[in-house]
Order: C-alpha cells, then sequence, then structure tokens
C-alpha cells in the first residue's frame, strides 16, 4: 500500500466506526483492516492529468444548468396540475466532441439531473462519442438538441482540454 492510500483507509475505518456507532480499539483495528484489505482488493483508478477548471465558464455552466433545472421543473409541475397529458417522449442521438470521460461524465450527469431528460448510454464506436438521451417532453427536437449541445459546449468550455475546445469551436461555427 502506497503512501497516497493513506486518506481512503483513514475514512474507511472512520466510516467503519461510525457505523458500528462505538469508538472502541477492537472497531478502529477491525476498520483499518477492512479499509486495508478493500484499497488492497480495490485499488481504483489511477489519476491522470487533471482537468482545467476556468471559473467564469463553470460560472457559466452552473448558471445554465439550473435555468435548465428552473425550466424543467415547471413544466413538469404543468403536467401534473393539469389534467391533459401533454407526454411526447422520444430519443435523441447527441454527437460528443470531446472524448474526456470527466466531460462526458459531467454532460450525462447534467442532462440525467434535469427533471425529464435521462442520458441513456454512450457509444463509443466511431471518431467522436454518441450520447442517447430519453426526453419525456419532446415537442420540438430542434431545441433539445440545441439545449443539449448548449450544454456540451459549456461543460467542455468549463472543464475542457484546448484541443477540445479548438474542435467544438471550429464544428459549431
Amino acid at each position: 500500500m502506497t503512501l497516497r492510500r493513506v486518506p481512503h483507509v483513514a475514512w474507511l475505518a472512520a466510516v467503519w466506526v461510525a457505523l458500528w456507532g462505538d469508538v472502541t480499539a477492537g472497531n478502529v483495528l477491525a476498520g483499518a483492516a477492512v479499509a486495508v484489505g478493500l484499497v488492497s482488493v480495490f485499488p481504483g483508478a489511477r489519476p491522470g492529468p487533471a482537468a482545467p477548471v476556468r471559473p467564469a465558464a463553470l460560472l457559466r455552466f452552473v448558471g445554465f444548468f439550473v435555468w435548465q433545472v428552473i425550466k424543467a421543473n415547471a413544466i413538469l409541475s404543468w403536467e401534473i396540475v393539469t389534467p391533459k397529458r401533454h407526454l411526447e417522449a422520444g430519443i435523441v442521438k447527441m454527437e460528443l466532441h470531446t472524448q474526456s470521460d470527466a466531460v462526458i461524465t459531467l454532460i450525462a450527469n447534467a442532462i440525467t439531473l434535469t427533471p425529464g431528460t435521462l442520458a441513456l448510454t454512450v457509444h463509443r464506436g466511431g471518431p467522436l462519442p454518441i450520447l442517447y438521451v430519453h426526453i419525456l417532453h419532446l415537442h420540438d427536437v430542434e431545441s433539445v438538441r440545441c439545449d443539449l449541445a448548449q450544454t456540451e459546449r459549456l461543460a467542455i468550455a468549463a472543464f475542457g482540454g484546448a484541443t477540445t475546445q479548438q474542435r467544438t469551436s471550429a464544428v459549431r461555427r
């Protein structure tokens, strides 16, 4: 076990003791033993280079995301209080312009956390990943695609590398 795993072991041992609800020498030792075993068996992913974080772009992404959540909640609330059903569910295919697992995960989570949308799967068979998204209110496909593309652009601007940003801006012009 390397020195960088010590915080993981300490955290897991603390969780073990908290779950038992009693700080005793036996619980601490047992928690440490279980934690060392877990960290040894499941070493975790090797961290790659850190994604650059651009604070101004991150604020734009968060603002857009919050606005999307507010809009989606208003639409779903209206759907609940009106007696007539206006659902037109469908699946939208979206080509992503990043290879970064972190950015793809951020995009998929932002989509899934917005009420009425769900990121289904990412297909990596071609040169660029393809994300499939289930939309509960698919009244205007182009509007949905624009919102999804804006989510992707803002996520890449906040966390994407320089080459991804150049490729995205060249494709979207």
